[in-house]
């Protein structure tokens, strides 16, 4: 029923679009912005813990810290989430 009334919404484009409408600012560079910033801090944190979680200490090591793309997965790992459900693996020939 909703994707009859608001098939807009299913489109990541006019979805973006509807949000920044509501929001009054572009989420997605709202949010880069917001990583880039706090990225240093957030690794700190998370170095912090990785002694005590074995696959957090396994992500950190095989992360480039200078890219505040790999907080989502490293995040993911520290709350327990199976990265799986957010990012699909593919395989490059």
């Amino acid at each position: 029923q909703l994707l009859s009334q608001w098939p807009f919404l299913f489109k990541e484009k006019w979805m973006m679009q509807h949000l920044e409408r509501l929001l009054g600012f572009n989420l997605l560079v709202r949010l880069s912005q917001t990583l880039a910033d706090r990225a240093n801090l957030l690794y700190r944190f998370i170095n912090s813990k990785a002694s005590s979680a074995k696959p957090l200490g396994r992500e950190l090591s095989a992360v480039n810290t200078n890219s505040p793309t790999t907080l989502v997965p490293l995040l993911m790992v520290f709350f327990g989430e199976e990265k799986e459900l957010l990012f699909l693996p593919i395989h490059v020939n």
